[in-house]
């Protein structure tokens, strides 16, 4: 079989690594990635993933030629466009490159593409259309995003829900009640209110002696006037700064998971949020804010909790579940549960390879 040629994305990461790492094992097939590298990461995830990576060069016209030159080179049974960080000539160069070669294109939407879609210049805005027009296939991951494809007039029988899921491990994860931790692990952006967990900490900190935070994730956060240093600092004069950690960019997390028994995710945004499936399946309790879609991964009372956007919310439920350590241990295996049945990521390529054959990879 003939491989995928995938292209768009601004770097290779793990759990994109995962993905194709998988699909590529389904296939019997290669997966070639043709991407940027802002992370300097994408060489290792690669390898550690036997996926066969090409950077993309510096230069619009650069970054098309070579484009062509692995279409020429692999003949792909079907091409995957991202719009992530590429200029919008470099979008649209691939898209006719890929048709003049006779390849059929599907397009990923995944975030800020539509989601800032008011945002964009008319430009951006023709050349994120043109994609989704002469596409054969649109995945979309947001529940968001099928409304504003109607908007724009994309056929419905080939758009398809594919959202976030995650490789569910064979072994059980240790019963929370070995675990004192409560984690925040994302990047800190402003609609998910890393400021709030840091109140939550301090708070949490002076019931519970015992309990420790973490707060991983991209350091450069700015909300207003909030500065991520300016947070260490309170934490510091607070003489918390054994209890509250700050850790940055974290590329392999199963050790913070491994420590750790509550997540939060004090999001504007909660679904469907990768890092929160990985905490789950590895059997952390997670508690998120009430938002469109939140419902759909957590059963409230169930396996996890969904409670206001607030600092005197997140702390109750995080002090309810520390005080009952029979609830917190049930939640915790009912969260793996979901996850398994809910959003598995093998279970979820099966069904995604078969909607290629029928859509994609189908002959007329």
């Amino acid at each position: 079989m003939k491989p995928i040629l995938v292209c768009g994305l601004e770097h290779l990461i793990a759990k994109t690594a995962r993905h194709y790492h998988m699909l590529s094992n389904i296939l019997g097939t290669d997966v070639i990635i043709y991407s940027r590298d802002i992370s300097n990461l994408s060489t290792k995830f690669a390898i550690n993933y036997g996926l066969t990576w090409y950077k993309v060069p510096i230069g619009k016209y650069a970054d098309i030629k070579t484009f062509t030159l692995l279409i020429r080179k692999y003949k792909p049974i079907h091409i995957e466009i991202y719009h992530d960080t590429q200029s919008d000539l470099v979008h649209v160069g691939y898209l006719l490159v890929a048709i003049a070669h006779h390849i059929p294109v599907v397009v990923f939407c995944r975030g800020g593409e539509l989601y800032y879609w008011d945002r964009h210049t008319i430009r951006k805005k023709i050349g994120i259309w043109l994609g989704l027009k002469l596409s054969k296939l649109v995945l979309y991951k947001e529940i968001f995003m099928l409304q504003k494809l109607k908007k724009l007039n994309i056929k419905p029988d080939k758009i398809v829900f594919f959202y976030n899921r995650i490789p569910v491990l064979q072994q059980e994860p240790p019963d929370v009640s070995h675990r004192l931790g409560v984690l925040y692990l994302n990047t800190f952006k402003p609609f998910r209110h890393p400021d709030i967990v840091v109140e939550v900490a301090t708070r949490i900190a002076k019931q519970f002696p015992s309990v420790c935070f973490t707060i991983a994730g991209d350091r450069y956060f700015k909300n207003g006037h909030i500065s991520l240093p300016q947070l260490e600092k309170t934490v510091n004069e607070k003489g918390l700064v054994n209890r509250i950690s700050f850790l940055g960019w974290v590329t392999e997390p199963e050790v913070l998971y491994r420590t750790h028994c509550i997540f939060l995710l004090p999001a504007e945004h909660v679904f469907l949020n990768y890092s929160l499936l990985e905490a789950m399946e590895r059997g952390l309790v997670p508690v998120v804010a009430t938002s469109p879609g939140a419902e759909i991964i957590i059963e409230h009372g169930k396996d996890g909790m969904i409670v206001d956007l607030d600092a005197d919310a997140f702390t109750t439920a995080v002090s309810y579940l520390l005080s009952h350590p029979n609830v917190l241990s049930q939640m915790a295996k009912n969260a793996r549960e979901k996850v398994k049945s809910c959003f598995d990521l093998r279970l979820g390529l099966q069904g995604l390879v078969r909607v290629y054959q029928q859509k994609v990879w189908k002959k007329k």
